[in-house]
């Protein structure tokens, strides 16, 4: 079966369980057609990868925005995009692996050198005393050994980290800002040279990207967020950005690809997510 064939097929299976007149989203027209077990099945046997699944669901997509199926597949095939943005994140002190023992929340004991052992302090390491009435006698403290196991270290050779109180980390010095990745797939070459527009007029290369996704919002599809996945001290953040509190929560275009250029196969395939079947 070809893509051709296959996206009628999905468009009737939606046109079918579709419960509003309202014309269906790229998201509404994946996830529903993957929900069922047979057309999924159907569609991975048939089609070869990730880049093929989301041009059959845009095909779909244009269909039902009322193009005809040889403009259908022309967008599908020429005018996708795949997207990465970073949003500008929370900022916030972190938690290091202590330098002073690195990150173990231990150090050797400077009371016996790290030893276990200590010279006992009743004989000074004697072992015993001269006794001129009796002669030599062991020293009871001792038994006559000359040391005892450490009272610091209880004989273990090591001590608490007294920097970071045995917890093997301490709270940075520098305040960090986090970026978050988000990862996207539009169609529009007006939209692509609209977020190219916007990057170039800005002063840092941060945009306001949601309000240009916002003008296509049935044609976009989030394949994945991940929180906290970059993170700069504040200083190289704002050397590099400007002020934080007035970049805050905005986006850098990250990278940007015709998805003819990228094989998202990859990096992204059908899985499994809550209860329900997405790309991801």
């Amino acid at each position: 079966m070809d893509i051709e064939q296959l996206a009628l097929l999905v468009k009737k299976y939606i046109e079918v369980s579709k419960k509003t007149e309202l014309k269906p989203g790229i998201s509404y027209i994946l996830e529903r057609s993957l929900k069922i077990d047979a057309l999924r099945t159907l569609i991975q046997k048939e089609l070869k990868g990730t880049n093929d699944y989301l041009r059959l669901f845009y095909m779909v997509f244009f269909l039902f925005e009322g193009d005809s199926m040889e403009v259908a597949k022309y967008k599908a095939f020429n005018e996708l995009y795949y997207l990465i943005l970073q949003e500008v994140g929370d900022k916030e002190y972190i938690e290091m692996d202590c330098d002073y023992c690195g990150g173990t929340g231990r150090i050797e004991c400077d009371e016996c050198d790290s030893y276990g052992f200590a010279d006992c302090s009743g004989c000074d390491g004697a072992g015993g005393f001269t006794n001129y009435a009796d002669g030599y006698e062991d020293c009871e403290e001792c038994e006559g050994q000359g040391e005892k196991v450490c009272d610091y270290c209880d004989g273990q050779n090591e001590v608490e980290c007294s920097e970071c109180e045995g917890s093997g980390v301490i709270e940075s010095e520098d305040e960090y800002v986090f970026l978050n990745n988000e990862y996207w797939v539009f169609y529009g070459d007006e939209v692509s040279d609209e977020l190219s527009n916007a990057t170039n007029k800005s002063n840092n290369e941060l945009i306001d990207a949601y309000d240009i996704l916002d003008k296509i919002r049935g044609s976009v599809y989030l394949l994945k967020t991940e929180s906290e996945s970059v993170k700069l001290t504040l200083y190289d953040f704002e050397a590099e950005f400007g002020d934080y509190y007035d970049a805050q929560g905005k986006y850098s275009v990250n990278s940007e690809y015709n998805l003819n250029d990228f094989d998202l196969s990859k990096s992204f395939n059908i899985s499994k997510f809550s209860n329900s079947y997405v790309i991801r």
